[in-house]
């Protein structure tokens, strides 16, 4: 089997994209590169032989004299976050790899699926993520690559992905932190929203949920991101995001968003009410004196 470069394929099951939220960017990084040598399609659980060369060819940020301490590190902590799995009453705890082996002075590796796991990574047919490696080596952050996976992890089916905000926190291994939205949006979405559009195969906008004037959750909306040769055609389901979307900007609630978003769906009046919702937004912002709050202004008019 040729050596992966960064066409190479990385798959996991839906399950184990939810289970990852402790993970630190180094052992993303070489989970995903040891998972990327592997044919996801096929049973064939081998042992692989790898080197820190071709680690760090994969991921040119990483430094190659400090590649073994990494390694060594990631893998150790990797051993620590076992992945949990009920079976009725039964609880099972699985590391990723049976062992690791390391040739010291030669840079060679040695790792092999815990073959419980295989079920979650190999012979995918069911539900499950994938994407290459030059999606997310440039990537700098763990918080982006979780971000991206849990995107991408709906991207075929829904192309939105709507998350409390609680929720979200824990998703991306960092519960309890940033409690201003403000620093939240500025530290962490922003940042890895920025560098998936700029780096990966998707593109990605939110908008904020709010209750009041708090921030409960936000709504992440999923584009593909088309070549450069091809002039982008948008689809019913891009407009029909793009209605919620600016629904959502002028503090509409999110049920209320998509229940229109859906009526004008079925009258096939999406694009004229996208026009229409812009141009009630600007205008409102523009009225000296508000006849009312904007989400009763523009459900009104709309």
């Amino acid at each position: 089997m040729a050596k992966p470069d960064h066409n190479a394929i990385v798959a996991k099951d839906h399950n184990i994209v939810d289970k990852m939220a402790n993970f630190r960017l180094s052992e993303l990084r070489l989970i995903a590169f040891c998972l990327s040598h592997y044919d996801s399609s096929k049973p064939d659980n081998r042992i692989f032989t790898a080197t820190v060369e071709e680690l760090t060819s994969i991921f040119p940020s990483m430094d190659e004299k400090k590649a073994y301490e990494i390694v060594r590190d990631a893998m150790l902590e990797i051993n620590k976050k076992p992945l949990e799995f009920r079976e009725g009453k039964k609880c099972h705890f699985w590391n990723w790899f049976t062992g690791f082996t390391y040739t010291k002075g030669e840079g060679h590796f040695e790792f092999r699926i815990t073959p419980e796991l295989q079920p979650y990574l190999l012979n995918l047919k069911g539900r499950f993520t994938e994407y290459r490696l030059r999606d997310v080596y440039q990537f700098t952050s763990a918080s982006t690559w979780k971000l991206y996976e849990h995107l991408k992890k709906r991207w075929a089916h829904k192309k939105t992905w709507s998350v409390k905000l609680d929720d979200l926190k824990i998703e991306l291994g960092i519960p309890g932190k940033y409690h201003r939205w403000q620093d939240f949006k500025k530290r962490v979405i922003d940042p890895a929203i920025k560098q998936i559009n700029k780096t990966s195969d998707i593109l990605v906008s939110y908008e904020k949920e709010k209750r009041t004037r708090h921030v409960i959750g936000v709504v992440f909306f999923v584009t593909d991101k088309p070549p450069e040769s091809v002039i982008d055609v948008e689809s019913d389901i891009d407009r029909f995001n793009a209605l919620i979307q600016t629904m959502l900007r002028a503090n509409i609630g999110k049920t209320q968003a998509q229940n229109f978003a859906e009526d004008a769906t079925r009258f096939g009046q999406v694009a004229e009410m996208i026009t229409l919702a812009n141009a009630l937004y600007d205008s409102y912002g523009k009225l000296k004196v508000k006849p009312c709050p904007l989400p009763k202004y523009m459900m009104g008019a709309l």
